[in-house]
């Protein structure tokens, strides 16, 4: 309609990722399957399924994610049941419960 192809929108996404942006998945909200993120990523919903970020990955207070992660960093305040892959930085808070 606007004459943007599906591969300039691909394009104009790609070309408009900051450094230091963040995504939030907010409480309430329940993804199943995989998620991939360019940019830091904070969960406080619930994932069923894997994550793969080249960022940082924060999982909240209330956030829980069951499955596989994959990331450069990690905050874990939340519940994490499934395998982590962290590059550099794993931070574990006094309220994270972690299960392989």
């Amino acid at each position: 309609m606007f004459g943007n192809t599906k591969e300039n929108l691909t394009k104009t996404v790609s070309s408009t990722l900051v450094s230091g942006s963040l995504n939030s998945l907010v409480s309430g909200t329940v993804i199943e399957g995989q998620v991939q993120s360019e940019g830091d990523i904070r969960v406080d919903g619930f994932i069923n399924g894997s994550l793969k970020c080249k960022a940082k990955v924060i999982i909240g207070p209330t956030g829980r994610i069951f499955g596989e992660i994959t990331c450069q960093n990690a905050v874990i305040e939340g519940v994490l049941e499934g395998e982590i892959q962290v590059q550099e930085t794993l931070k574990l808070e006094k309220t994270a419960q972690v299960k392989a």
